[in-house]
């Protein structure tokens, strides 16, 4: 079978382009992985766009306020994982906060409750009650990283050695190396320092970026905790895409004390996280490498 030195194809899905590289790949295989892939992209939209009437995202916020829902088995364990990382970084990711991305003036009263601790999930049965009027799901902040643990996974499958995959250049997935090097670089833009590069091999990574000047800066930020007053920018390199972009859009937010002990939490590689000015000149105020 021939191979091919470098095959590149993209596919518009979640609002972002998903850019896939492969290098050194049997032509007919490399076809087969982009179909697949287009596949996975289009499935995955369908359970967790919360644009999409006809996804179930959408449906779940539609129709599971006071009652209970039944969702798929995969969206499921969605929302327990997204739990999960709730607890792990100390409550500011919070895919529960739809409703103040719409609407950032609304406050409600400080006794009422609302985000992914009212969410009340019935395993056994595959049910999902949202248990607040003030609760809506948004996986915007997981749901890249979702897809491409399931594109590694049938990278995996087919063994494929040398792949760069950038979705929206937010989120990184990366096997093997560059065809011109041992790695395959990604570089922070920086208008004062640009030797912010790093170098990834068999690696995801993600990147987040807070505009604090706007009413919101991101979907998981509840409006009684104090966040991050900086416009911030991070990095955060692992072995889970999904937990990579976890903790890159949870430490634009997070306060500087506790970025160490989330970090910590964590099974990650690097982390590093900057304060950008107005001219764009990044001043480095945490690194885990």
């Amino acid at each position: 079978m021939p191979l091919s030195k470098v095959i590149h194809r993209n596919y518009p899905c979640m609002n972002s382009v998903l850019d896939v590289i492969f290098t050194e790949i049997d032509t007919d295989l490399a076809e087969e992985l982009f179909t697949t892939i287009w596949q996975l992209a289009a499935r995955y939209e369908r359970i967790m766009s919360c644009y999409d009437p006809q996804a179930e995202v959408y449906q779940l916020n539609e129709k599971a306020i006071t009652e209970y829902y039944p969702i798929s088995r995969e969206l499921l364990e969605i929302l327990k994982e997204c739990r999960h990382y709730h607890q792990l970084t100390n409550g500011y990711f919070d895919i529960g906060l739809r409703k103040f991305k719409q609407n950032p003036d609304l406050i409600p009263s400080p006794d009422v409750k609302f985000g992914i601790e009212t969410v009340q999930i019935n395993d056994e049965n595959q049910l999902v009650k949202l248990g607040s009027e003030f609760t809506a799901i948004d996986l915007g902040g997981i749901g890249k990283g979702i897809l491409l643990r399931e594109i590694n996974n049938l990278l995996t499958e087919n063994s494929v050695t040398n792949c760069f995959i950038s979705f929206g250049g937010s989120s990184i997935l990366t096997r093997g190396s560059h065809p011109h090097g041992s790695g395959w670089p990604v570089s922070l833009r920086n208008d004062n320092n640009p030797d912010y590069t790093f170098y990834l091999k068999n690696h995801a990574a993600s990147i987040s970026e807070s505009h604090p000047h706007q009413n919101i800066s991101s979907h998981i930020i509840n409006p009684y905790k104090k966040v991050a007053e900086e416009r911030r920018l991070s990095f955060i390199l692992a072995q889970d895409p999904a937990l990579a972009e976890v903790l890159s859009t949870t430490l634009i937010i997070a306060p500087v004390q506790e970025i160490d002990g989330i970090v910590k939490a964590s099974p990650i590689e690097k982390a590093v996280v900057f304060n950008k000015s107005v001219n764009g000149e990044l001043k480095l105020i945490y690194s885990l490498a």
